[in-house]
């Protein structure tokens, strides 16, 4: 409904479009067909509405410190199937060739749930590993962690920063990123 008329009905949230079409679409099939098959109708709409509305939600912000030589990419937002191929495309607009040697890639607000975010993540670091720089990954969440641990042979060879290691890094003023883990080389820096 309009604001005008929210207003004049004293209704204080608003309800998104989607959810009203996908609420009118289930009326409609339960008066045509079945109730059944209307909700099994709705639940699929919602899905592929969740998917569309996630796939807009990844943030990047890039930070450069130059007196360090590094640049932090700071990713939040969900990594999987549907937000893949625009993780890597927005990766792939960005001038690369004018940042410092060392990248590190945050992960703090950011969750991979599937195969498809793990290789568009691991895309993103070899395309920055084969233009020479020194590329980490940083802040993983558990969950994250978890699945990358079951293909822990997809990332053999790259580096990963623990907190202890980023917080180090901050108070002394001194920045180096070598491989301080990496996946499935031990599970104890993961407990």
């Amino acid at each position: 409904l309009p604001l005008r008329a929210r207003e004049t009905l004293h209704l204080d949230c608003k309800v998104s479009r989607s959810d009203i079409f996908t609420m009118l679409v289930v009326m409609a099939i339960s008066l045509v067909f079945d109730f059944a098959i209307a909700v099994l109708v709705g639940v699929v709409m919602a899905v592929f509405i969740f998917v569309w509305d996630s796939s807009n939600r990844i943030v990047i912000e890039k930070e450069v410190i130059e007196e360090e030589g590094t640049v932090t990419y700071n990713i939040s937002g969900p990594i999987f199937f549907a937000t893949a191929q625009g993780f890597i495309d927005i990766f792939e607009t960005e001038d690369f060739e004018g940042d410092p040697e060392e990248v590190v890639i945050m992960l703090e607000g950011a969750n991979v749930y599937d195969w498809s975010g793990m290789k568009a993540l691991k895309t993103v670091h070899d395309r920055l590993a084969d233009l020479g720089k020194v590329v980490a990954l940083a802040s993983i969440s558990p969950s994250s962690r978890q699945l990358m641990e079951k293909n822990a042979t997809m990332w053999a060879g790259v580096s990963f920063l623990e907190v202890e290691e980023i917080d180090e890094e901050m108070t002394t003023g001194y920045s180096t990123v070598k491989p301080a883990s990496t996946m499935g080389d031990s599970k104890t820096e993961y407990d």
